[in-house]
């Protein structure tokens, strides 16, 4: 996902790579989500810098999926591919 702002609400799926502050890597190990802080991650190209869980973290950007929270299937919110 390439056309992410900051504020932008995203789906980040089960194992998922996740690059933590602290040079720290780790997957997440349920479906979740997150919002958007820097649409650009100064430290790795491609990713996001993402909060989650009340911790930021770096996602790479093709791994994510945009919310549309006005936008339902099927009486649940959609996800953008």
């Amino acid at each position: 996902m390439h056309d992410l702002a900051p504020g932008d609400l995203v789906w980040i799926p089960a194992n998922t790579l996740i690059e933590y502050q602290a040079f720290m890597m780790g997957r997440t190990k349920v479906p979740t989500y997150g919002l958007v802080i820097k649409s650009q991650n100064e430290l790795w190209d491609g990713h996001a810098t993402i909060l989650r869980n009340n911790e930021k973290v770096s996602i790479n950007k093709k791994d994510l999926r945009k919310i549309y929270p006005m936008e339902e299937t099927n009486g649940s919110i959609s996800r953008g591919c």
